[in-house]
């Protein structure tokens, strides 16, 4: 049967200016950033895409139907390209939004990134009346069977990281645009400045147990700067060794999410999402329903990440297949000490210093030769970073000769940083006996095992 529209309805969605859900609903933002910001195009240096469908409202005759699929890859070392497309029915209304997409990577340090992202495309807005019955109308308009128009698109968005916190901001619209649905139509379509919030912070890790709380803010935002109306939800996000995914939220005065997430070998994301209203909905709908599916392809194998903490400088060392991780406390700072098999590094130059028994201070002009091509070679690669290992034998308590290397190890640092090297290029590793240089059966197995070795990094 013809759907009824009454001329107040009618005059609304077409002769006046129309402000309708331009920014289409997500409840699985979580598992696919790109919905969010622009800026999150080739996230974690991988190429995904995603196929998603939103059913809002079940059980309500012309409620939102969303579906989009998006995507990104990287192009060079600190850029990103993508592209995406929705489809949003509502009624007699359909949006159409395809758009493409640009990200560069700024890294600061070790620890801080900043994503600048930019997103280019078109709106088609179109109205199909074909299947409606227009009672009591006037406007001519209205008597056509579709009318439709376009308008010029475009995104901008900013997303800092550091460890595992994470803020995004971005504003959809940025530009705002006006299109004519059709010569007898007396108004115009007109697509709002949006703005999108996004902030989060992950405790725990993710190849273990985590828990992600984040919140989310959208509003509209008018040429006076004023914010117009707005809608605020908060999440928490459970993720169990990177393969199972729980979630809850609450939209502010809306609506009650749960979510459902399964990463498979960290290469396909699978994800459901249920929205229970709050509001006079419930009572002629059954919820909304969000499926996605999602490829994830990464350009550098993924590894365990493992902190290295000492008093000037956090860093973060790739490793291969840890066989444990043990924190240890010297003079209230913490150090993780590692036990590998492997630590992920293409060396171009190394350099050991040796020392006495019990000793750490190095004699600096016997080993200033040697250390000065490292120098110079840091100071005119800053991107270029070492590794400064520092080494015991197995004389004396496993503590002491943890400290006793850790010494070695941090006055060679303090001896680099002086001649220029700077802070972020060094990453200090206290090995203790952990990793012998040779058997400890003899004496010159022993002199050998008191070292420090510098490791530069291509």
């Amino acid at each position: 049967m013809k759907n009824n529209l009454f001329i107040l309805f009618s005059f609304i969605l077409i002769s006046s200016l129309v402000y309708t859900q331009q920014i289409q609903q997500t409840n699985l933002y979580e598992f696919n950033k790109l919905k969010l910001n622009p800026a999150f195009a080739g996230e974690n240096n991988c190429s995904k895409i995603n196929i998603g469908h939103l059913g809002q409202w079940s059980r309500f005759n012309g409620a939102p139907q969303i579906s989009y699929v998006n995507g990104s890859f990287e192009v060079g070392k600190n850029m990103s390209l993508g592209g995406k497309i929705t489809l949003d029915r509502l009624g007699t209304l359909t949006m159409l939004n395809a758009q493409g997409l640009y990200s560069y990577k700024l890294n600061f340090g070790k620890l801080h990134n900043l994503s600048l992202g930019l997103g280019i495309g078109i709106n088609q807005n179109s109205f199909d009346f074909s299947g409606s019955t227009i009672q009591h109308v006037s406007d001519p308009s209205l008597n056509e069977e579709r009318v439709r128009g376009s308008t010029f698109y475009s995104e901008f968005g900013l997303v800092y990281t550091i460890k595992n916190f994470q803020l995004s901001f971005s504003i959809p619209n940025i530009i705002e645009s006006t299109s004519k649905l059709s010569p007898t139509i007396s108004g115009l379509y007109i697509n709002k400045r949006h703005m999108l919030g996004y902030i989060a912070y992950r405790f725990g890790e993710l190849n273990k147990l985590s828990l992600t709380p984040s919140i989310l803010y959208k509003s509209i935002w008018y040429n006076n700067g004023a914010i117009g109306q707005h809608q605020i939800e908060g999440n928490l996000l459970l993720n169990i060794k990177n393969l199972v995914q729980l979630g809850f939220g609450y939209r502010h005065e809306t609506a009650f999410l749960g979510r459902l997430g399964l990463n498979i070998n960290n290469k396909i994301q699978l994800g459901y999402a249920y929205e229970f209203a709050t509001t006079d909905l419930a009572k002629v709908s059954s919820g909304s329903h969000e499926i996605i599916f999602g490829i994830k392809l990464c350009n550098k194998k993924e590894l365990p990440r493992i902190n290295i903490i000492s008093k000037n400088t956090t860093d973060t060392v790739y490793v291969e297949n840890p066989s444990s991780i043990d924190t240890m406390y010297i003079n209230d700072v913490s150090i993780d000490t590692i036990m590998l098999e492997k630590v992920i590094k293409q060396v171009k130059l190394e350099y050991t210093i040796y020392y006495a028994q019990s000793q750490y201070t190095f004699d600096v002009e016997k080993e200033k030769e040697g250390l000065s091509e490292i120098i110079e070679y840091l100071k005119e690669n800053r991107e270029k970073s070492i590794y400064i290992k520092g080494y015991a034998s197995e004389e004396g308590s496993d503590y002491l000769n943890f400290k006793l290397s850790g010494k070695r190890a941090k006055r060679v640092y303090s001896y680099l940083l002086s001649q220029g090297v700077n802070r972020n290029q060094m990453i200090s590793i206290v090995q203790g006996e952990v990793a012998k240089h040779h058997g400890a059966d003899l004496k010159g197995s022993r002199t050998e095992n008191r070292r420090v070795t510098v490791i530069l990094k291509e």
